[in-house]
């Protein structure tokens, strides 16, 4: 899913009820794993979504701001992931977001 997502992307007008700067972490098969920044979003209308790509721990407080100050939004996400949003909602995964401007 991941490949499919960073290649098709698609872009959605949503309603940003809140967005929070978190650190999310990984790891891979032989216990190796890491910590990233990341900024969860949540909308009224397109559900919850996590942006990583461009988000840094310098400026994921910011990046959170700027998105709950902005109301309504065009976001850019992975158009498999979030077509699939309601399956992944299941397994406690969020559709990946790529970024956003002002609708």
């Amino acid at each position: 899913m991941n490949a499919y997502d960073a290649a098709n992307h698609t872009w959605i007008t949503c309603e940003v009820k809140s967005a929070h700067a978190e650190t999310g972490s990984n790891v891979s098969r032989t216990g190796i794993g890491g910590s990233r920044a990341e900024v969860e979003i949540s909308t009224k209308g397109c559900g919850s979504l996590l942006l990583r790509q461009g988000i840094t721990q310098a400026n994921s407080k910011r990046v959170a701001t700027t998105l709950e100050e902005s109301g309504k939004v065009e976001i850019e996400v992975g158009s498999g992931s979030y077509a699939i949003r309601s399956v992944l909602a299941v397994i406690n995964r969020l559709p990946t977001a790529y970024g956003f401007r002002s609708a």
